[in-house]
């Protein structure tokens, strides 16, 4: 009889800790929406310390601090990392514009961006919906064409965002 009280004691302490990791592990979910407007779940904690090299690498950085706001810009290939994680480096301060986003072949430097003639239709649309708001923001490039839409690109395409932020 004791021992099958153990057993019991043991398997609760195991589903408690189960169903605490659980919880811990959606709490660090953040949503997003793909191109159909259906919600896509991503794990920040797992994907984004695994897969990109340097989170906060960008280009651009030369822009200078326009007062209260902070301009952002990055760059990259689907092939680098299949998650791109961006935010607005400092505390206080929230995406208010984006001001450019392209999934396809864009060209140009941070503030000349121009769209090329493969792009994602609705990848500005997109970025607006999962970004506006928030101090980060996370996108799923790996997801490509599903999370944005059709690029029609004959080479692999890269995804482009300039946006600004803004005290609150």
């Amino acid at each position: 009889m004791v021992t099958t009280d153990c057993r019991r004691h043991g398997f609760i302490s195991v589903l408690v800790l189960f169903v605490s990791y659980i919880s811990c592990l959606a709490s660090k979910m953040d949503v997003n929406y793909d191109a159909r407007g259906i919600k896509i779940e991503v794990d920040r904690k797992h994907n984004l310390s695994d897969s990109i090299p340097n989170p906060h690498s960008e280009f651009g950085s030369s822009l200078p601090n326009l007062g209260n706001q902070i301009p952002v810009c990055r760059h990259q290939n689907r092939s680098r990392a299949p998650v791109l994680m961006f935010d607005c480096k400092e505390k206080g301060y929230v995406f208010t514009k984006i001001n450019f986003a392209d999934y396809g072949h864009a060209s140009g430097d941070c503030g000349n961006f121009r769209r090329g003639n493969c792009g994602a239709p609705d990848t500005l649309r997109l970025v607006k919906k999962n970004c506006l708001g928030k101090w980060q923001c996370i996108l799923l490039l790996g997801r490509g064409d599903e999370m944005f839409g059709p690029t029609h690109c004959k080479s692999p395409p890269w995804f482009v965002v300039e946006a600004t932020c803004t005290k609150t």
